[in-house]
């Protein structure tokens, strides 16, 4: 084996010439788009993992490997390398933050949308937008992470991670604009990676169900997406809350995973930031304890062996909700079903390290009572693929299918206010993600959206044809 800084040398050099490690595949959008406590529609991007699981055990061949092993741990989608970020080692800061147990890895997730149709502009300018892209949109979420590991101290797999997210925005409801705390967790497993607890200020929106097509963190955000499982109470990367996970991996690919935690507030983001904008209250007023569920089979894509993950949850809060059912009162009791299936169809590349190129297909399935919950039933069918262009390996290519349903008691009370409603919106989208440099990702895609307003809207409303650029930068 090499010396450490006699490796480092040589990799230094080989990185001025750009090749200097393995570039690994990115993985999916961490940004939540919209207010769920307003009637306006929401945009994100709806998506799912197929790159291998981060807890995969294949030793890497990368010359970053002692970096790459402090990566965040408990997520359900895998991060990118050292090797596919701006800086794999400037100046050797990495790797001599490695000798002392200390990563880091950040990325920043800018986005913009427009609507080409040019009509139904919001009358009093953007303080009553209701959609992304009514007016041009612009967006940006920042985040850094620090990870210690305690694995040096006989803790199994042990880790603690801090973060920060900055997030800055045109519109209001896709924010609002904050510097906040991101994550603050202790994490480790047991009995050989059986058990995996995870504890402290948690984002589960990275912990479960896997909601972002390809996996993709270099898709950035595009479309329509299902927003229920916000509405429920689950956190996010912008809003943690304090909280515990458990999963347990069972046999033959099969785990269980819960967790608990603070929910969001039920009011909303644009609440829950006025109330809790550095991220760090226990309790909030009418915010309850949270409870998810979800079991799953998953495998992931090997020489052969096709990508294949369907999972099903079921979440529980104690938040107290506006009632729907009976205006001016609240109640509480939350529910929500979840089922997501995703299988790789096809494979370009079915032996070697690019297992995953290929053609995908996926489903998302959602509900949640009306009388408590605007969004109240999503659907979601997408056809993706990794490396659907020869020599573009790493580009991310789909087209996703949504309907959102309304809550059926905001449409009647609408209804007796004389104003015109519809029960749903549905959308298509094209996207296509570019990986143009290490740790450098180009996105584009088009998107058309029926009844971009939630539940009522004006003669004047229209559709909406939303251009959407963007570009993810990992460091």
């Amino acid at each position: 084996m090499l010396h450490r800084q006699t490796l480092r040398r040589r990799c230094r050099a080989f990185s001025s010439l750009g090749s200097c490690g393995l570039m690994v595949a990115g993985v999916g959008s961490l940004v939540f788009a919209g207010d769920i406590g307003q009637a306006h529609a929401q945009t994100a991007t709806p998506a799912v993992s197929v790159v291998p699981s981060s807890q995969a055990s294949t030793p890497s061949t990368s010359p970053y490997a002692e970096v790459d092993d402090l990566k965040l741990k408990g997520w359900n989608i895998p991060l990118p390398g050292a090797a596919d970020t701006i800086d794999p080692d400037l100046f050797g800061i990495r790797k001599d933050l490695a000798d002392l147990g200390i990563g880091y890895f950040g990325f920043t997730n800018s986005y913009f949308a427009d609507n080409l149709l040019r009509h139904g502009l919001p009358v009093g300018g953007r303080q009553n937008q209701l959609y992304s892209g009514q007016l041009p949109t612009g967006f940006t979420s920042n985040y850094l992470y620090v990870t210690y590991d305690l694995s040096r101290y006989g803790i199994p797999d042990g880790q603690i991670v801090l973060g920060a997210t900055f997030v800055k925005t045109t519109w209001t409801n896709l924010g609002p604009n904050n510097f906040s705390l991101s994550l603050a967790t202790y994490y480790q497993t047991f009995l050989h990676k059986m058990i995996e607890l995870k504890i402290g200020y948690i984002a589960n929106s990275l912990e479960f169900l896997g909601t972002y097509v390809g996996g993709s963190l270099a898709g950035g955000v595009f479309g329509p997406n299902g927003t229920i499982q916000v509405e429920a109470g689950e956190t996010t990367t912008i809003y943690p809350t304090p909280g515990i996970n458990v999963k347990v991996n069972l046999p033959d690919r099969f785990y269980d995973k819960i967790g608990v935690e603070r929910a969001l507030s039920p009011d909303g983001v644009i609440v829950e930031n006025h109330e809790d904008s550095g991220g760090l209250r226990f309790g909030l007023p009418n915010s309850g304890v949270f409870v998810i569920n979800e079991s799953g089979y998953r495998i992931d894509a090997s020489p052969g062996v096709p990508q294949a993950w369907i999972r099903a949850a079921a979440t529980y809060s104690s938040s107290n909700y506006q009632n729907y059912s009976h205006t001016g009162q609240r109640a509480d009791h939350d529910y929500a079903l979840f089922l997501f299936g995703d299988r790789q169809l096809w494979q370009s590349r079915p032996y070697g390290r690019n297992a995953s190129q290929g053609l995908y297909a996926g489903f998302t399935v959602e509900y949640t009572p009306p009388a408590l919950n605007r969004f109240t039933q999503y659907y979601e069918g997408r056809v993706y693929g990794f490396g659907l262009i020869p020599g573009r390996p790493r580009d991310l290519t789909s087209l996703v299918f949504t309907n959102n349903v309304f809550s059926s008691y905001l449409i009647d009370t609408a209804h007796l206010q004389h104003q015109l409603t519809h029960r749903n919106t549905e959308s298509l989208s094209m996207n296509y993600s570019a990986h143009v440099l290490p740790g450098v990702n180009l996105n584009a895609g088009i998107s058309f959206i029926s009844n971009p307003t939630s539940v009522t809207y004006t003669h004047l409303t229209g559709s909406d044809l939303n251009l959407q650029l963007g570009g993810v930068i990992f460091f």
